[in-house]
């Protein structure tokens, strides 16, 4: 799809939330492939583990987040690995991981 195709040619998708109730942004961004630098938010940690395939920041903290950009710009090898492990973490949120689980709902037992 096409935003998924944006987000791949993303070289890092910021998501600077002081509040987030889902972070739907970051999640697509992950499942592109896309590292991304994060508020560190409940619902943010969800799926970005820091150092993984993402940094988390303080909300609002403007230095932190500079820091954290510069630090995924200038670090090839925190870069490299954040971009190897992007999309994990977000396979629970798959509409296949979905479908599975509404059918153990609906199924009888056996």
């Amino acid at each position: 799809d096409a935003t998924g195709e944006l987000f791949r040619k993303a070289f890092v998708v910021l998501v600077p939330s002081l509040r987030e109730g889902f972070g739907l942004v970051a999640l697509e961004a992950l499942a592109s492939g896309t590292p991304v630098v994060a508020s560190r938010l409940p619902a943010l940690e969800a799926f970005v583990m820091d150092g993984v395939n993402g940094i988390l920041v303080p909300p609002g903290d403007v230095e932190a987040l500079q820091h954290a950009l510069s630090r995924y710009v200038a670090d090839d090898a925190l870069r490299a690995s954040l971009q190897a492990h992007a999309t994990q973490g977000t396979e629970r949120f798959s509409i296949e991981a979905h479908i599975d689980a509404i059918v153990s709902l609906t199924s009888p037992a056996v």
